[in-house]
């Protein structure tokens, strides 16, 4: 059930990321998935700064996680695609949520959870954006 769900997800996100990226012009996308996680921890750390000055972050066109070549700690990302597209659209939900302090939340510790199970990378950086809880 679980894993149904998950496709259902990555099928009507891929609908979504497809079309957002198809209409973005002329940006310089990352070639793999090490680069990719780069400009997405980037942009993480924006959305952090924005959220904790009390302003409502913006999206921008970023590189797609789904599709993109091996990172030199993943050698075969084929079996993670369902999750990168469920990311993507977690990821997305930061920008249209009620509460984007908390998705931003959601998302990072998404991240957490994948880099603790396939590859160590920024973890302590990772940790450090999560949020305190706002009441």
């Amino acid at each position: 059930m679980k894993r149904i769900l998950l496709i259902a997800l990555a099928v009507l996100s891929g609908f979504y990321i497809t079309s957002f990226l198809t209409t973005q012009k002329a940006y310089e996308l990352a070639e793999d998935l090490r680069e990719a996680m780069q400009e997405r921890m980037s942009d993480m750390l924006r959305i952090h700064a924005d959220l904790e000055a009390g302003k409502t972050p913006v999206a921008k066109p970023l590189t797609s996680f789904a599709g993109l070549p091996h990172s030199e700690h993943v050698d075969d990302v084929s079996e993670y695609q369902d999750f990168f597209m469920v990311f993507e659209s977690m990821y997305a939900d930061i920008f249209t949520s009620e509460n984007p302090r908390q998705q931003f939340n959601i998302v990072m510790s998404s991240c957490i959870a994948c880099h603790q199970n396939v590859c160590p990378g920024p973890l302590r950086s990772m940790n450090r954006l999560l949020l305190p809880a706002s009441f």
